[in-house]
């Protein structure tokens, strides 16, 4: 068989899948897996698009703006965690959303963070184009401008957000994902049309609910796991907290709807 390769984004969010890999989990479904790391989601979509790897981790948002601008037709195929602490720098005085007016705030465009810096303004009676947000994709990279102070504040994921803790950084708010999550695991349609690589699908999302259960039920077995594919994990508190990872399909359309809403 023709080992299908995953294009991912950051290690929170894939965790299910270092997980299946060494605790043999893919080895026992007979399903050969190789993975393409890349550093930040943009990157990921791009392998995902060219048909470099046969699924990638992505948004919903991001899927339509490739639908939109018909690079690609993308399908969703499992949610991801997407819980967000928008933090600000170390001696900031910023220590509210609504003294952000007019300030930098860096995240990834059309992806989870930046609908909750709509929310946030939203909540605030801000207007949403009030601040200025920088695109910066690289997770560490936008961890490192905000510790060093080249960012007023910055949405960050976990391990991110605890290592920027440690060196300083102020939380503001803490943006949760009980009622929506657009960031996904996405295949390409490509696949769909192939038996062969449909199978594989099926055994692949069969693997990530697999492990999803495991880490759900012992998170403290799973953290050593999955520290050791973390790009700096000397920096990460050893007390970084793993996610509730959803073990359904997400055949539901109320992400894709929200997402939607939000979009246009």
């Amino acid at each position: 068989d023709v080992a299908p390769s995953r294009g991912l984004g950051d290690v929170y969010k894939r965790q299910p899948i270092y997980y299946a890999q060494e605790v043999g989990i893919f080895d026992s479904l007979d399903l050969d897996v190789r993975l393409l790391e890349y550093v930040s989601m943009l990157d990921a979509d791009t392998a995902l698009i060219r048909k470099h790897a046969q699924a990638g981790y992505t948004s919903i948002p991001r899927i339509r703006v490739y639908e939109q601008e018909e690079k690609a037709k993308l399908k969703s195929l499992l949610p991801c965690p997407s819980r967000y602490w928008l933090m600000t720098a170390p001696h900031s005085p910023l220590d509210s959303i609504t003294k952000m007016g007019e300030k930098m705030v860096a995240l990834g465009r059309y992806t989870h963070a930046d609908y909750w810096s709509d929310v946030l303004m939203d909540e605030a009676q801000m207007k949403r184009d009030s601040i200025f947000r920088p695109q910066v994709n690289d997770l560490w990279l936008r961890t490192d401008m905000l510790c060093d102070s080249l960012l007023d504040a910055a949405m960050l994921p976990t391990p991110m957000a605890a290592t920027a803790k440690g060196r300083g950084c102020k939380v503001i708010a803490v943006c949760n994902d009980t009622l929506y999550r657009f960031n996904c695991i996405a295949t390409h349609e490509w696949t769909q049309d192939d038996t062969l690589r449909l199978a594989q699908q099926e055994k692949f999302l069969r693997a990530l609910q697999m492990s999803a259960q495991q880490i759900n039920a012992r998170p403290s077995n799973a953290s050593g796991i999955i520290r050791k594919h973390l790009k700096r994990n000397n920096e990460v508190p050893p007390s970084f907290s793993l996610p509730h990872f959803p073990v359904q399909e997400d055949g539901s359309d109320e992400n894709r709807l929200k997402a939607d809403e939000w979009f246009n």
